[in-house]
């Protein structure tokens, strides 16, 4: 089974659409689908972005993890590398990270493997996060 990298994203009140700001940032097209675990898919350096708009990790109280409160960022981003090259597909989980982290506008949480926590950021002003 391969390990994704993952951004978990709650935005604040004014944020702007997230699909479009990916849209943006990468250069790329997200294609609307309706799969169980994406509402958008686009492809950036042969790493396949899946964008969830609702997600059911940590919903449950047994599942949910002090350090990975994952349940209170609603918006889900997935990376597979389509080449199984796991340092591309992090590189791209953290330039996307990096520059939603810049526009002030989300909390958000870097995941490697929905286990370990690469990184956490809460703007000021946000209140309920990690």
């Amino acid at each position: 089974m391969s390990s994704y990298h993952y951004v978990f994203a709650r935005p604040v009140a004014d944020a702007p659409d997230l699909v479009a700001r990916l849209g943006n940032l990468l250069g790329t097209q997200f294609k609307r689908v309706d799969f169980e675990y994406a509402d958008y898919m686009g492809t950036f350096h042969r790493v396949a972005i899946d964008v969830s708009l609702s997600h059911d990790f940590g919903m449950n109280e047994e599942d949910e993890d002090e350090e990975l409160p994952l349940s209170r960022y609603p918006l889900c981003v997935t990376f597979r590398d389509l080449d199984k090259n796991e340092e591309r597909q992090e590189r791209t989980a953290r330039h996307v990270f990096e520059a939603l982290k810049s526009s002030n506008t989300y909390a958000l949480l870097l995941v490697f493997d929905l286990q370990q926590l690469l990184g956490a950021y809460t703007p000021e002003g946000i209140t309920g996060s990690r």
